[in-house]
Formats: C-alpha cells, sequence, structure tokens
C-alpha cells in the first residue's frame, strides 16, 4: 500500500514548474498590479523583489545540521543572590548557557550586575553541567580581570566560555577606553592564551554587531564594523608576533537578529562568508567562526510590549535558520520579570524542541530569495570594509568619528521613516490598542560616565530604540491628562457617513499613537454644527476628517468655524484623498507620508501651551479679585 501510494504522488506533478511570466500573468489578471511595484529595497538600497528563481548555492558552512544551538538566558540585572538563582531558574528552565552582562558592557543598556571573578563562582555555583555555556560581557574589565576568571571558570566546571568584549565598539559606545588600545589587545591575547591552556573553550574577545545595530546601523554596515573589526585584531595579533590563526581560533562574532527575518537570515549567512573570505586573504587555511546572536534591542518597545514576544520571535527564527551557534533572546520586558524571562526561554525551546529547527543545516541554500540578499548584502558589507579599510582601518576610522557619522545618518534616516509611518510598529505607530496602557517608563539607554583620564578617545555613538519617539509622546500625554483619561482631539467628520468612517478610524489610530484621545459622536455634520459641539466638548485641538468624494469647500467650511470656536490647532485626515486635498488651513495631516511624530508634538504643543494660559488666566482673576 506504500508503494502504491508513493507511485501515485511521484506520478503527479502537486506542483507544476512556474515561470517569472506566469507570476507576472497571475498578479496582473484582474487589474492586480504588476510585479514590478511590489518590489523593495532595504536600508541598503539592496533590492529585494517578490519573486526568484530557485537557488543553486552551496549550503554556507556553519553550525552542524542535527546541532543544537545555545539557548542563552540574558542576566543583566540583581545582586549576587539574585543572580545565582536567576541562573539556576535558567539552566533548570530549558536554557543551554547563560550571559552575564556587567554594568561596564556596551550592550549593559543602563543596567549590568557586579561581576568579578568570586561573584561568578558564586552564580554560578553547582548549576553548570557539562555543555552549558557562559558569556561574560564584562566590558572593557575582562582582560584585567582575566586570571582570576580563568581560575573561577575551572572551579565551576565551566569548560565553554566566551568574553564578549569588543574593544572597538566598546570605544564607539562609551566614547574612551581607560587604556591604551595596544594594552587592551595584549591583554585579550594574554586571555586567550590562558583559556587555552586551562582547556577552556570559547573566544576571548569578539567583534559585536549589536553596538553597531543599536546605534542605528544598517545590515551591511553592521557586517562591515565586524569584518573590519575581525582583520584589525588578526592585523595587530601579527604585528605583536602572535600567530593570527592561533588568535582567530579565540575570535568570536555577535549579531543582532531582528524581525525582519529574510535579512537576518541572509545576514547571519554572509558573516560567515565574509570571515571566510578574509582568513583566505590573509592565509589562514582552516577557518572556523563561532556566531553568537541576540535579538534586536533596537526593535523593542515599551508599549503593549506583549508584542515583542512576536518580534523576538520572529529573530529567533531568523538567528537559527542563519546557522547561529549561540541564541539570547531578550525578554518582551525591557525592565525584566520572572514571566518574561521564561518567555524568552520558551521561545527557544519551542523552536528547538517542537519546531526542530536544528536539524536542518543552513536551510535557505536552494533558496533564490535568500541566496540573493545573501550574495547581495556580503557584497555591500565588503565594499563597506573596504572603505574602512581605507581610512585606515576600524581604529582610525573611530578615532576620527567618520564611521560613527555614518551610521547616525542611517539611523536618523530611519527614525523618520518610522516617525511618518513608512516603517510600521505594529502597537507603536499604527495599529495602537487603546486598551492598553501608554509608557509611562522611557529609562536610560546608557550612564555617561567621565572621559577624565582616558587614555582613549573618540566620538560617543548614540542609542535609541525605534519606539522611543512615540513612547515619548506618550509619557508627555500622560502628565497633560488626567488620572483617568488622556488629552483629547476633537474629531469632526464631514461628507457622507460610510465615507467618513475609514477616516475618523485611521485618526483616532494616529493621535493614539502619541497618547491622545479622539472625542466626537463620529456623526457628518454641518459646519456650525460641527463648531457649537466643538465648543462643547472643551477640546483645545481638533481634527477634521473627510471621505474620498467630500468637496474641499466643505471641508475647509467646516475647519474656518471650528477654528472660529476656539481651536488652537487644526488637523486634517482624510482617508485617501489626505494627499490631493487642497488643506492649507490644517496645521498638520495624519496621513499623506507627513511626519505624525512631529504632527503629535506639535498637538502636544497646542493643548500645553492652551492649558497654560487658561491657569495664567485664573491667576490673574485671583490675584484682582484679591487687589479688589
Amino acid at each position: 500500500m506504500t508503494a502504491d501510494r508513493g507511485s501515485r504522488v511521484a506520478d503527479t506533478d502537486l506542483f507544476p514548474p512556474s515561470t517569472a511570466g506566469d507570476w507576472e500573468a497571475l498578479a496582473t489578471r484582474s487589474g492586480r498590479m504588476p510585479l514590478s511595484r511590489l518590489a523593495a529595497r532595504t536600508d541598503d538600497g539592496l533590492p529585494v523583489g517578490p519573486v526568484y528563481r530557485p537557488g543553486d548555492g552551496a549550503p554556507v558552512a556553519g553550525r552542524q545540521p542535527g546541532s543544537r544551538w545555545v539557548a542563552a538566558q540574558r542576566i543583566d540585572h540583581g545582586d549576587v543572590e539574585a543572580c545565582r538563582m536567576a541562573v539556576a531558574a535558567a539552566l533548570t528552565g530549558g536554557a543551554s548557557g547563560v550571559v552575564l552582562v556587567a554594568s561596564d558592557s556596551a550592550t549593559a543598556r543602563g543596567r549590568g550586575i557586579p561581576v568579578d571573578s568570586t561573584a561568578v563562582a558564586r552564580v554560578c555555583g553547582n548549576s553548570f553541567e557539562s555543555g552549558h555555556h557562559l558569556r561574560l560581557d564584562l566590558g572593557e574589565a575582562s582582560a584585567r580581570l582575566a586570571p582570576g576568571f580563568v581560575a573561577a571558570l575551572g572551579e565551576a566546571g565551566i569548560a565553554d566560555a566566551t568574553f564578549a568584549f569588543d574593544p572597538f565598539a566598546t570605544l564607539a559606545a562609551k566614547g574612551f577606553l581607560a587604556d591604551p588600545f595596544g594594552e587592551v589587545l595584549d591583554g585579550l591575547f594574554a586571555l586567550g592564551e590562558a583559556m587555552e591552556g586551562a582547556r577552556i573553550d570559547g573566544e576571548a574577545v569578539v567583534a559585536d554587531g549589536r553596538v553597531w545595530h543599536d546605534a542605528g546601523a544598517t545590515d551591511a554596515q553592521e557586517l562591515a564594523a565586524v569584518v573590519a573589526s575581525v582583520c584589525a585584531v588578526l592585523r595587530l595579533a601579527d604585528e605583536s608576533g602572535r600567530d593570527p590563526a592561533r588568535a582567530a581560533r579565540r575570535l568570536g562574532v555577535v549579531l543582532a537578529a531582528d524581525a525582519d527575518q529574510f535579512l537576518t537570515i541572509a545576514k547571519f549567512r554572509a558573516v560567515r562568508r565574509l570571515v571566510r573570505r578574509l582568513h583566505e586573504v590573509i592565509g589562514i587555511r582552516k577557518s572556523a567562526l563561532r556566531v553568537h546572536a541576540e535579538t534586536s534591542w533596537r526593535m523593542m518597545s515599551r508599549r503593549d510590549p506583549y508584542l515583542n514576544m512576536l518580534r523576538t520571535t520572529g529573530g529567533a527564527f531568523a538567528a537559527a535558520t542563519g546557522g547561529a551557534d549561540t541564541i539570547a533572546v531578550l525578554p518582551f520586558a525591557l525592565d525584566n520579570d520572572a514571566f518574561a524571562d521564561r518567555m524568552a526561554r520558551n521561545i527557544q525551546s519551542i523552536a528547538q524542541d517542537e519546531s526542530a529547527l536544528y536539524r536542518v543545516g543552513d536551510p535557505g541554500a536552494g533558496s533564490g530569495a535568500i541566496e540573493a540578499l545573501t550574495e547581495e548584502l556580503a557584497a555591500a558589507a565588503w565594499d563597506g570594509f573596504r572603505a574602512i579599510e581605507a581610512e585606515g582601518g576600524m581604529l582610525a576610522a573611530i578615532r576620527s568619528g567618520t564611521l560613527q557619522a555614518r551610521i547616525a545618518e542611517k539611523r536618523d534616516d530611519r527614525l523618520a521613516r518610522v516617525g511618518a509611518r513608512a516603517i510600521e510598529i505594529v502597537g507603536v505607530n499604527v495599529h495602537v490598542d487603546r486598551s492598553r496602557p501608554p509608557p509611562t517608563v522611557t529609562g536610560a539607554v546608557a550612564t555617561r560616565i567621565s572621559a577624565a583620564g582616558a587614555a582613549e578617545a573618540a566620538e560617543r555613538l548614540d542609542f535609541i530604540r525605534l519606539a522611543e519617539p512615540f513612547e515619548h509622546l506618550c509619557v508627555r500625554a500622560a502628565t497633560l491628562g488626567t488620572r483617568d483619561r488622556s488629552p483629547v482631539v476633537f474629531v469632526a467628520a464631514v461628507g457622507a457617513a460610510k465615507e467618513t468612517g475609514p477616516a475618523i478610524a485611521a485618526a483616532t489610530d494616529a493621535l493614539a499613537a502619541g497618547g491622545l484621545e479622539a472625542i466626537g459622536d463620529g456623526r457628518p455634520a454641518t459646519p456650525e454644527e460641527a463648531a457649537a459641539t466643538f465648543a462643547e466638548s472643551g477640546a483645545t485641538v481638533a481634527c477634521v476628517t473627510a471621505g474620498e468624494s467630500t468637496a474641499d469647500d466643505d471641508i475647509a467650511a467646516t475647519a474656518a468655524a471650528i477654528r472660529a470656536a476656539g481651536a488652537t490647532l487644526l488637523l486634517f485626515s482624510g482617508e485617501g484623498k489626505a494627499e490631493a486635498t487642497d488643506a492649507s488651513w490644517a496645521d498638520g495631516r495624519l496621513g499623506g507620508g507627513e511626519n505624525l511624530a512631529a504632527i503629535l508634538g506639535k498637538t502636544l504643543d497646542a493643548i500645553a501651551n492652551a492649558r497654560k494660559k487658561v491657569q495664567n488666566q485664573t491667576i490673574q482673576q485671583k490675584g484682582g479679585g484679591s487687589e479688589s
């Protein structure tokens, strides 16, 4: 029976071959848009098409098929005893590794734990077993504390560890290094030799892409910085009389994994190709690289944080299928709690034990889209690496500030697109769940430490999550509202009810992104009726909404009436006609490619100024009464 079934399946062409022309015909049938309209470009300008031919590239050598990745738990807060309990909970709750982050780490993000060799021994205790991995993000203290740490690792029975310190990224992240760069590298090389002597597997130094990613780097810029850092470490090893091949064995890579699954898969595949190519140029024959992943911090949101689980799941999936050797999933709550830590572990448990993503080696091989993105991203990153080399190498580019400036330019461009909702973030700037409270705390990303007496100095990178501009608006709105209600904007409808509904919904969602509440009955009204209702509402800002067929004159008449009734600022929302409508009367448009974050900031200014004006008038009236 099995043979008969197999024959029938073999004889049936379930998926007949299709050409690009066949897909084009399907896409354009019945007035659908042509495939060329579905093409997009990445932040690096790389083309992303809707249809690709099957790929024929060889799998990228990395984590072996059937080999599990290390599912690591990040621990970056609490005292020694709390950390010890967190480590035990992580390793008994599904994690196979732990990441301890000290406050001096470039990726501490305003947090961090007190870590020294004694603390490590106490924190790890008897929790570590064979096969467990420890990653220490200690910052510049890595080299200074190396001897004690190596001994502590041996006492704790830890045979696999990574010192995740990148001196280049740290210099750019903090703006300084306490010790001369050459001494820092010498200490890290000595750490690698000590680990080798103690028979501890792992890396003594890393090229950390997370720092550049958090500061706004594109995927190609992140990879270029990583490759340039790898090159600089190996060059300095050679110049100090050490074997570059031996140094390479103690050098790892850390990358950020964000929710753009295809690009993240391509990035993790590309980094192995890039480092392998660099090794070939240098003359290192046996090329091996351990790649660590951590889900992106900059994609996280404090508003509706449960959506972060979807983002981190996408990032973890991409890192796993991209071949990462270790993966750390950030908890969905940026301030951490036990439940958020457990969910971070569960995401990886499901990916490994239920989805079995580890069983296939490089599943992206054979996918035309993944292979094309990998090739294009690797080429763009190599060009970026060559540009850094032309500036004198990684250290020279950081000291001069040119690398930081290029990344800042990309960061500002991306934030502008988030503000205009060209980049949509669900729960932040689109599809806001108004039933959830807006964020009330934004928290510091990093503490600016004095660089007095520092041996190395450079232009400091700035770090910002993509959701932060809207979160700041929500925090400000909360200060302007009451305990039970957010600041309000009166929404007036002009035109047919069947058309104004979508415009009202769009305006309500846009206002909610800044912590503002839309009020109004939603019924179309005459200019006089709209003005009277506005006056009764107590609002000081109004938004006029209109359908596609509503005449410009009718819209302008309603706006003028509301302005005459006392509106200090007028907004416009016209679903389907925001760009075409002459709304010169409007102080801002909620749509049409306008920067929503800037408009909402102007709206909050108007509400605050109107409230201040009322308060001043009240004070004057009280003062006048007392004088009389």
